[in-house]
């Protein structure tokens, strides 16, 4: 396993957990709904508690990351689709670090399980 791309899926997914929560925690709320829709607030939540979780597995070494990444990547991907509907720049910007995040996960799943 490549050390530099272990690193950055790390950072990848810490990156994305902080915005997906930031982004449901003040501006969704802020906007109202549509954005604070409990269908999207969840998909924002569920993506940074995946994060999270990975994250963590990743910088353990644990013998489950190739799981925990593609799972992951799953979770991002969704979210990003789901922020994408909003059409405004904030939601643009949650879909591009979750799909950023999703792509190396994805990466990494494989490597680890290969």
């Amino acid at each position: 396993m490549d050390i530099a791309h272990h690193q950055a899926c790390v950072i990848a997914c810490q990156a994305c957990q902080n915005l997906c929560l930031e982004t449901a925690s003040t501006y969704c709320l802020e906007q109202g709904w549509p954005h604070a829709e409990r269908r999207h607030m969840a998909s924002l939540l569920d993506c940074a508690a995946m994060c999270a979780c990975n994250a963590n597995f990743l910088l353990r070494g644990s013998l489950f990351c190739d799981q925990t990444c593609s799972i992951c990547a799953d979770i991002c991907r969704h979210c990003a689709d789901d922020c994408e509907h909003f059409n405004d720049a904030r939601m643009d910007d949650c879909a591009r670090v979750c799909r950023e995040c999703a792509d190396i996960c994805l990466e990494m799943a494989t490597s680890v399980s290969a």
